[in-house]
């Protein structure tokens, strides 16, 4: 729908979360959403639009997380998002009960906004080997027709075929604080002709402390970018068809004829409390945090505004 929609003229993506999501620990333009901007923007560009990915993320030195801020999806980031990243995972660990509640009710949330975006989970650890595994794909599956997906960075990268287990027998710790390399590459492809020696290695890095590094928010951004890029060829594909069967793919995909979801037609919720996730509109939220890219929301009015009665 975004390909062919005339008046839309930019592609957003719209993350909320923690300090990971941030970038903290690192220069902005090394965080993975500034990263995937650069590299699947162009593909944008091609079409005539322009990549927006926002960033809403937070420290928890505040004490908010994902069991407050997912109600606030919609002043975090656009309504209009496209896709919506959530990244407060490092928060889940050890709640064997909400986070999956939560989860759910985002992703029901979401499509409760105008543009129905897929919620997609950034995790920078392991896939549980414990009955949590199976919950994720129990989520997973019950919200694939809505494009939930789950990325668990760890996991990917043992996926590659480097062999880890061996390194940590010979005392190597790629995710170790500070360590340059993650066993494939040494550098980021932008790192590759820097000249300043420190800045250099600082690209080279992994994992900062708890937060990744350049280098892991690089193979972040190309995880992305690559499945994105997939459908759009897959969405290229079908709008193809269209002009070869003689019809206009900008009426067959009109964002006019996009489906409106009720709470009656999404599935019957597995984890999260009905009274909250089975609703017919996204929730809204008394929000401080800065940047936020959506809605006011409710807010505080001054005592001498005209509109605190």
């Amino acid at each position: 729908r975004a390909l062919v929609t005339e008046d839309q003229t930019e592609f957003i993506i719209g993350t909320i979360g923690s300090s990971v999501a941030a970038g903290h620990d690192n220069c902005q333009y090394d965080n993975y959403e500034n990263q995937l901007q650069r590299t699947f923007g162009p593909v944008w560009e091609a079409a005539g639009m322009k990549l927006i990915h926002q960033n809403s993320g937070q420290g928890g030195g505040c004490g908010d997380d994902y069991r407050n801020q997912a109600y606030c999806v919609k002043q975090n980031v656009s309504p209009n998002v496209d896709i919506v990243h959530y990244t407060w995972t490092y928060f889940e660990v050890g709640d064997d009960v909400d986070k999956y509640a939560i989860r759910e009710s985002l992703v029901r949330w979401t499509q409760m906004l105008p543009r129905q975006p897929p919620v997609h989970v950034l995790n920078v650890l392991h896939l549980p080997h414990t009955q949590h595994q199976f919950q994720e794909y129990d989520l997973g599956t019950l919200y694939a027709k809505y494009g939930y997906n789950a990325f668990y960075m760890r996991t990917a990268y043992a996926n590659g075929g480097y062999d880890y287990q061996k390194d940590e027998q010979n005392g190597i710790d790629h995710f170790s604080p500070q360590y340059v390399g993650d066993g494939y590459h040494n550098v980021t492809r932008y790192g590759k002709n820097e000249e300043n020696p420190d800045r250099k290695e600082s690209l080279g890095v992994v994992m900062r402390n708890w937060h990744p590094g350049p280098l892991a928010f690089e193979f972040i951004s190309d995880t992305f970018a690559y499945v994105y890029s997939k459908a759009v060829l897959k969405a290229l594909d079908m709008i193809q068809t269209q002009m070869m069967a003689s019809l206009d793919p900008r009426e067959t995909y009109s964002a006019s004829k996009r489906p409106i979801l009720r709470k009656t037609v999404l599935p019957q919720p597995k984890f999260c409390d009905s009274a909250y996730c089975v609703v017919d509109e996204a929730p809204g939220c008394l929000n401080f945090e800065k940047p936020t890219f959506g809605y006011w929301g409710a807010k505080i009015e001054d005592s001498n505004d005209g509109l605190n009665p």
